[in-house]
């Protein structure tokens, strides 16, 4: 159908990653919040018949202009952290977690920070060029690394020189920022967010996947949290998909929906607005059903992922030993692993120091001389043998 007939638009990437509200709505305000406000921008639309937007929160309370008519088609739910009545993180946990998943997510943010040397920035209307660059940098390579390991697309990563290009001044205005976590000087965890008003969305986050057992995602939503309420925001919102970390953080689900307005004489429009309905309970069932599942399984057994290299990976053997001699260890060559050269070790130290709660500061790698791919993970209390054969 010709689309000066049906202008279509992405609601959520206007108003969040475009900071723009379509001109068609004449007002938009937070529900439940007295005052209304308008983006400093507005997004004019093309002359059209009827106007389609998906991906509309329904946590937003939207007045389209005088002459137009909307209705609204449920398209999926999605999840957000309702931050009213709360003046601290530790209060919200305190009110919404369940004790075991509040005391388990306290042992594992206590153990990474009692081990490594961790520090949070948070970067919001002032960022140098340098900086900014390195970390966008940095959050590229996770996620790729992260979505190889899944053995999986990623939209982001296909239109990464939009975000990388357009970030950078949102930052600069105000209307996004960069969550860093850091180790030493090394970014682990990374999260982008769009800012409107008083809600905060999460919109692209990943972290160092040889870092997955200290539940990075969690820790990122803690102090998005804790940045929030300081900061006065009411609502994070924590978008769609059905993620561990969004169920143990969400205190509110809320529905996307597909707005069509059209004026009362556009007979067409009620009728498409019972396409859209139909074609998304049709592709919920589907969902329910898991059918995107088979599909993706069935495309990726014959076809893989195009166009990708899979994560180099190795066959490793590890033998616990109680400790090295001073002999021992003369025979050995102690070295860097933080240099590129030995990134490979990395996980494997990380696991080390998760098991035996060593700080990073105390560990000593060693390379055999005599025997490949031979090397010695020496820390507080006890080492570890690893022989690596790369497949």
């Amino acid at each position: 159908m010709a689309s000066k007939y049906i202008s279509r638009s992405n609601f959520y990437s206007d108003i969040f990653e475009e900071n723009a509200i379509p001109s068609i709505y004449e007002k938009i305000k937070l529900k439940g919040d007295d005052e209304a406000f308008y983006s400093p921008e507005t997004k004019l639309l093309p002359t059209s018949k009827i106007y389609a937007f998906e991906l509309v929160p329904n946590y937003f309370e939207l007045q389209v202009k005088d002459g137009f008519f909307c209705t609204e088609v449920f398209q999926k739910y999605g999840y957000a952290i309702n931050l009213t009545g709360y003046n601290s993180v530790d209060n919200y946990i305190k009110s919404e977690f369940k004790t075991s998943i509040r005391k388990n997510f306290n042992r594992t943010k206590n153990k990474l920070e009692n081990c490594y040397n961790i520090k949070h920035e948070f970067f919001y209307g002032a960022i140098s060029n340098e900086q900014y660059y390195a970390l966008m940098h940095a959050l590229h390579d996770m996620l790729i690394k992260r979505f190889k390991e899944r053995n999986d697309r990623n939209p982001v990563l296909e239109n990464w020189a939009y975000y990388e290009n357009n970030t950078l001044q949102l930052i600069a205005s105000k209307k996004a920022s960069l969550l860093v976590v850091f180790s030493d000087n090394e970014p682990i965890a990374i999260t982008l967010n769009y800012h409107q008003k008083k809600v905060i969305y999460s919109a692209i986050a990943s972290y160092n996947i040889d870092f997955y057992k200290y539940s990075l995602g969690n820790l990122m939503i803690y102090k998005l949290v804790e940045w929030s309420v300081l900061n006065h925001y009411k609502l994070i919102d924590l978008g769609y998909g059905n993620f561990s970390h969004k169920q143990i953080w969400n205190n509110k689900q809320y529905s996307f929906n597909h707005h069509v307005i059209r004026t009362e004489k556009e007979w067409f429009g009620k009728v498409y607005a019972i396409f859209i309905k139909y074609k998304y309970q049709l592709i919920n069932y589907l969902l329910s059903k898991k059918v995107n599942v088979l599909y993706k399984n069935f495309k990726q057994f014959f076809k893989g992922v195009p166009n990708e290299e899979p994560l180099e990976s190795f066959e490793i053997k590890t033998i616990k030993i109680n400790n090295l001699s001073s002999d021992e260890i003369e025979k050995l060559n102690q070295i860097n692993f933080k240099k590129d050269d030995y990134l490979f070790l990395r996980k494997s130290i990380n696991d080390f120091i998760y098991t035996n709660n060593n700080h990073i500061d105390n560990m000593s790698i060693f390379k055999a001389n005599t025997e490949e791919n031979v090397f010695y993970l020496k820390g507080e209390k006890c080492s570890i043998k690893l022989t690596y054969t790369r497949d």
